[in-house]
């Protein structure tokens, strides 16, 4: 028996476009992020895509087996720049030369 590995990539090239199947989607864009099953208002199975990254992000909304909505996937927060380091102040070599220089009268 033959075990199926999930494959993160896309499968088919092209495009995702209504009407589609839920397979021949997931074949263009790869593993989706999320999954949701559920019924829909008329009783018929309704599944929710989403793919956050990827060749085609977006929410695609199927109902009775065939892309029915698609919409823009939320737009990903830009990471923070780091704060720039602080540098600390070396003594000037004319400093420590005193230092090294006293002498201690007890």
């Amino acid at each position: 028996m033959q075990r199926l590995e999930p494959t993160s990539g896309p499968q088919v090239s092209g495009g995702i476009a209504l009407g589609m199947t839920e397979c021949q989607a997931v074949q263009r864009a790869g593993t989706p992020g999320n999954v949701a099953i559920s019924t829909g208002d008329k009783g018929e199975r309704k599944v929710v895509l989403t793919y956050l990254s990827g060749p085609w992000p977006g929410i695609y909304t199927f109902i009775g087996g065939r892309l029915n909505v698609v919409e823009r996937a939320p737009e990903q927060p830009k990471p923070a720049k780091p704060a720039p380091k602080k540098t600390l102040k070396k003594k000037s070599s004319n400093t420590a030369q005193h230092e090294l220089g006293r002498t201690y009268v007890q």
